[in-house]
């Protein structure tokens, strides 16, 4: 069900989204299906962030986190952490942001899933770009992330990369001139 969810996203019918994702969770509720539920409930909460409700969305991925860790859903845990770093960042927190792609990515790594863990990757550079004077540091977190994510067949998250590395160059030669100005 999160497909047509996030179809809808990327076409901006924010509205249709939710509907559709407070219709599906219903029946899993109905069902008794925590797992759908949770997956639902992430959804619409990364549907939330991306139409401006983010203190909404920071709150309902909480919960999931913590439905998800009472399971054991490890991996999921993760895809939570992952959606609070990207709620952060569009709620103006880059710094927290970080933390919670990091956390994201050490857990994909422990579960043997490092495609996902560059996906991460690609978002804590998003996030320390965001950032004064850390062009530097997202170029290295990108280091051999692209390789990764094209032996994954993650191409929409590879052109993701593509465009990080290229902002991440960029900031980074932009500071060089004013950091030996500064030292002069």
């Amino acid at each position: 069900m999160t497909s047509p969810l996030i179809a809808y996203l990327h076409q901006g019918r924010i509205a249709l989204a939710l509907s559709a994702a407070a219709s599906a969770r219903a029946v899993f509720d109905a069902l008794g299906d925590d797992d759908g539920v949770a997956a639902l409930d992430s959804r619409r909460a990364e549907i939330m962030a991306v139409s401006g409700r983010t203190h909404e969305a920071l709150e309902l991925l909480s919960s999931v986190r913590d439905r998800e860790r009472a399971a054991g859903r490890t991996p999921q845990v993760a895809w939570c952490d992952l959606r609070i770093g990207r709620a952060l960042l569009r709620a103006g927190r880059p710094e927290d942001a970080v933390v919670q792609f990091e956390a994201a990515r050490a857990v994909f790594m422990a579960v043997g899933a490092p495609q996902y863990a560059a996906v991460a990757r690609v978002d804590s550079a998003e996030a320390l770009l965001a950032q004064e004077g850390r062009a530097g540091d997202a170029v290295a977190v990108l280091r051999g992330t692209l390789p990764e994510l094209r032996r994954a067949g993650l191409a929409w998250e590879a052109r993701r990369c593509r465009r990080a590395q290229a902002a991440a160059r960029t900031s980074a030669m932009e500071a060089a001139p004013r950091a030996v100005a500064s030292a002069a």
